[in-house]
């Protein structure tokens, strides 16, 4: 039993029913007031819903920043489970060891029956591969699972004694968990509320063959599809029944060299979003009474396309993706053009609202006061709008394409289902950019807030990509996370991330002057595959 050896030695505990966790607190934890995170403390049951759960994080209990009040924690309450990416974090305040944790190059060791960490899949009864690491001090844990947790499936997660804490002594219990382990009752109501649940867990754990004591263990619930997405899917369906009695208008701009003819201008497309639309402060989702996207009337949103000289009439387009928090005007670039005349493709590109340069200082007012997290939704008209500019694709150049292809870092736009075949090109998260506006939390609420923020991302994320897909990327976590989450090879990463297949970038023949990136974009748009070249 994972728990029999500890049950001995917490027998002799008294039995005061007092916890010393705040009521609003995760009554595992032991510091940080969300830890461990996610957790079923801050869910509730929900029969209205997919997966019969319902968050219910407290008033007070998401960390302020730099705001002086209480921040509304109904953003991620309105959802039946936490985000199928998030981190899973810990905290130990004494401090805890890296020593023998699974490492993101081998989590081979994660699977084992012996691992120190173990994430379980209590839907299927299937370990999770994942790599941990040490926050930014030695107090945080994170676990990071290889790809994306399956929506509506619950979990449980085991901290082991292999575990240890930082000096190398046995990490302590939190008086919360001792509580369940010897089945003390308390005070305590989200406590007594996980009650339920904690035996259902320990048999998981017991079935899954792990052996070692327990230190921590608790389950959480991920959101299902429906609820994940059903802004984004709503937000989509509205904005097609407008285009259908409100056609798109554009107004277009000509220029012409001896190789390419560039068009900039503007299309109109269906506005979901308040302050008509302009980046600026509390500028959000507009929601109807039943709390779904509405349709504002229509905005101008600015769009570039390249037509090489050698395009047809009816030649292909890729749409093609900025990279994060930069703008439309990259469809202009060097590497754009190279592209559309080696394909003798259009190339059509806008601004991804959300993950675009004017999209800035809302992701930066977001993190520093979470109360402002609602700015982040703008994602969602984002998206739309791409679907807006596909469907006006045919006013605005004149004939109908055959194909349309996508190349740039969004999985959302990758998952359009319009498009023939989708490259997905250096999916980096600049993190960089933000680390200033976290420096008002600790250490450990920092992980948290980042998973907070990233959550309103992940609900344009799609759960599959309905075409043939690559992904050509510099290395890195990003990278490797979403050629495990959707099954995509890599083009000729700097080394095998684990758990991916990786392709080999194609020649450069005929008689075409071409990098192996443009190379490789231009054998998958043509052919939708990649053949294995030589060695390099």
């Amino acid at each position: 039993m994972v728990r029999g050896a500890l049950l001995a030695a917490l027998a002799a505990c008294g039995s005061s029913t007092s916890l010393p966790v705040d009521a609003r607190c995760n009554p595992l934890g032991a510091g940080a007031c969300l830890a461990p995170w996610p957790s079923s403390a801050f869910e509730v049951d929900d029969p209205a819903t997919v997966t019969g759960r319902r968050l219910a994080i407290p008033e007070d209990a998401i960390p302020r920043g730099v705001r002086a009040e209480a921040i509304d924690p109904r953003l991620w309450n309105a959802l039946d489970g936490f985000s199928p990416t998030s981190p899973i974090v810990v905290e130990f305040p004494g401090g805890v060891s890296d020593l023998g944790l699974p490492a993101a190059d081998n989590m081979d060791p994660s699977l084992a029956r012996d691992s120190p960490t173990v994430i379980l899949d209590l839907t299927t009864t299937q370990r999770v591969a994942h790599w941990a690491e040490l926050g930014d001090d030695d107090t945080t844990l994170v676990l990071h699972p290889a790809a994306r947790l399956e929506l509506g499936h619950r979990y449980a997660v085991a901290i082991t004694s292999r575990v240890v804490a930082s000096d190398g002594s046995d990490l302590p219990i939190s008086p919360g968990f001792r509580a369940l382990l010897s089945d003390r009752r308390t005070d305590h109501a989200l406590l007594e509320a996980m009650r339920g649940r904690i035996d259902e867990v320990f048999d998981a754990f017991d079935e899954a063959g792990v052996t070692e004591d327990l230190v921590l263990a608790w389950d959480f619930t991920v959101a299902s599809e429906a609820s994940l997405h059903a802004d984004l899917v709503t937000a989509r369906e509205r904005v097609i029944e407008t285009l259908a009695t409100h056609p798109s208008l554009f107004k277009v701009t000509e220029t012409e060299t001896a190789q390419v003819r560039t068009l900039t201008g503007t299309l109109d497309a269906p506005l979901a979003l308040s302050n008509g639309g302009e980046p600026r402060v509390n500028t959000r989702l507009v929601r109807d009474e039943a709390g779904q996207p509405a349709i504002q009337g229509l905005y101008r949103v600015p769009f570039a396309a390249v037509i090489p000289k050698c395009a047809t009439a009816r030649a292909p387009v890729v749409l093609w993706g900025h990279a994060p928090f930069r703008d439309g005007s990259d469809t202009l670039g060097v590497e754009a053009t190279q592209l559309a005349s080696a394909l003798c493709a259009v190339l059509v590109g806008l601004e991804l609202r959300g993950r675009s340069s004017s999209d800035v200082p809302a992701v930066e007012r977001a993190i520093a006061d979470l109360g402002n997290a609602g700015e982040l939704d703008v994602i969602v008209q984002g998206v739309v709008d791409h679907a807006t500019l596909i469907r006006a694709l045919p006013a605005i150049l004149g004939a109908t394409p055959t194909q349309i292809f996508y190349a740039g870092p969004s999985a959302a736009i990758a998952a359009l289902p319009e498009l023939a075949r989708a490259a997905i090109v250096d999916p980096v998260e600049p993190r960089s950019l933000f680390v200033p506006a976290f420096q008002a939390y600790t250490p450990i609420d920092a992980v948290i807030v980042r998973a907070l923020v990233e959550s309103r991302w992940d609900r344009v994320q799609p759960t599959a990509l309905p075409h043939p897909v690559l992904v050509q990327a510099r290395a890195g976590e990003t990278t490797s996370w979403l050629a495990r989450t959707f099954a995509l090879p890599l083009v000729d990463p700097a080394s095998t991330p684990w758990g991916v297949r990786t392709v080999r970038a194609p020649h450069t023949g005929s008689g075409v002057v071409l990098d192996l990136r443009l190379a490789t974009l231009r054998e998958f748009f043509t052919s939708g595959q990649i053949a294995s070249g030589p060695p390099m």
